[in-house]
């Protein structure tokens, strides 16, 4: 009995301690997260006026652009840079921006102009002059009066083709104000066409326009140039008519006495 019971306290103190041992460790309370305000954030270190000189010439360069006299002035801003001259690194660095800035005025202008020399021919020419100009004044180390010589360029190929075009409107209209005579004309022939005045009987209005090289409206000669009226009132237009009605037959020979007081001779 006495073995029995002690072979029941004993199961119950194994079952006490193993019970304990799986049981689950108290931990203390755990840490909140520090804020994200409280962490303290790496800020990038300020780019000295250098530093930046030398990006902006990185990124023109793969760009494209040409990138040699901006080089040069960064070359003076780090020299002045290691010398502690912070006004000649000021002076150098704004150069380097000029610089760059004209070299893409310049390029930009170079298309413009070589199509206004296309377009205009000798119309142009100055826009290509001022555009050489502004080239050499950048490799002369004054990228200020290149931008300006660049722009220039561009307002005179704007230019140029613009005055072209005008001086091709007046030549259309000049031309459309003319007609060359050809075999088997007559003046009652040239007013009728539609692109003259579409009415044969307005051939007074030619012979009016032109009897300084017309002697006989009834003989015109191949090759000759007519100016065309185009500005005839209707009351002309009326007058011109009643002439070409009331007027004799077409005949080689003495001019018709009307015809003369038609042009007022």
């Amino acid at each position: 009995m006495k073995n029995r019971f002690l072979i029941l306290v004993g199961t119950t103190v194994l079952a006490t301690l193993s019970g304990c041992a799986t049981a689950p460790v108290e931990r203390g309370p755990v840490a909140e997260s520090t804020p994200a305000e409280a962490v303290s954030e790496a800020k990038p270190l300020p780019v000295s006026p250098v530093g930046e000189a030398r990006v902006l010439v990185g990124e023109a360069k793969a760009a494209g652009y040409s990138v040699a006299e901006a080089e040069l002035f960064l070359r003076r801003a780090e020299q002045a840079e290691a010398a502690e001259e912070e006004e000649q690194v000021a002076a150098e660095v704004e150069q380097v921006k000029q610089a760059i800035a004209a070299r893409k005025e310049i390029e930009a202008a170079r298309p413009l102009v070589t199509a206004a020399v296309r377009q205009a021919g000798e119309l142009a020419s100055d826009a290509t002059k001022v555009l050489d100009a502004a080239e050499a004044a950048l490799k002369a180390g004054d990228p200020a009066r290149a931008r300006e010589l660049a722009a220039q360029a561009r307002r005179q190929a704007d230019t140029a083709v613009e005055n072209k075009k005008l001086e091709q409107e007046r030549i259309a209209r000049e031309q459309s104000n003319r007609y060359r005579v050809v075999r088997g004309d007559s003046l009652w022939r040239i007013a009728g066409r539609a692109q003259i005045y579409g009415n044969p009987s307005h051939w007074p209005l030619l012979y009016r326009a032109n009897h300084g090289r017309i002697k006989d409206p009834d003989l015109i000669l191949p090759g000759q140039s007519l100016r065309i009226d185009r500005d005839s009132t209707p009351a002309e237009q009326a007058a011109a008519e009643r002439h070409a009605r009331g007027r004799g037959a077409w005949q080689v020979g003495p001019v018709e006495p009307g015809d003369r007081a038609f042009v007022g001779k």
